[in-house]
């Protein structure tokens, strides 16, 4: 992030958010690959990893779609899956 950026953030920030900010744009901006220890998976982010590991990684899928019995990990991917694949089912429902 461009040093005028950084002034500008601080000054209007009281200099309070300046870590915040500089964590968030290193996560967002980095490239590479981070790769979980525990399994053969890969993220290009290293929050996609810390969510890997916290939500995902040797835990059983505790979410069931209701309509094909997938399972997910996570409620969000639950969510996401059901609006994507079983649109149909959602819109003759109502």
């Amino acid at each position: 992030m461009p040093k005028a950026v950084l002034s500008l953030i601080y000054s209007r920030t009281g200099g309070r958010l300046q870590g915040t900010v500089l964590n968030h744009s290193w996560t967002k901006e980095a490239s590479g690959n981070y790769n979980c220890p525990d399994c053969s998976k890969s993220y290009k982010y290293r929050s996609g990893l810390y969510t890997h590991r916290k939500f995902e990684c040797g835990k059983e899928p505790q979410f069931q779609c209701n309509i094909c019995d997938k399972k997910f990990t996570r409620k969000e991917s639950l969510a996401t899956h059901t609006v994507y694949k079983h649109r149909h089912v959602l819109l003759t429902e109502f």
